[in-house]
């Protein structure tokens, strides 16, 4: 089994200045779980890569 996993969209601001931050790009991760169904099952994780206006990169 493959489950797809996307994030919300939600404004964001930034820990460090307190500016709304803006989405870089999308990267794809993919995790083995075994836990859903004692299948051999696959998270795809949608990851988002941030970027602040004044120049700071964050991942969450």
């Amino acid at each position: 089994m493959i489950y797809c996993i996307t994030l919300k969209r939600t404004i964001i601001s930034c820990p460090e200045c307190s500016s709304r931050i803006n989405i870089k790009d999308y990267r794809k991760c993919k995790v083995i779980h075994n836990m859903i169904g004692s299948k051999n099952t696959s998270l795809i994780l949608k990851k988002r890569r941030l970027v602040c206006p004044n120049g700071i990169n964050l991942r969450i």
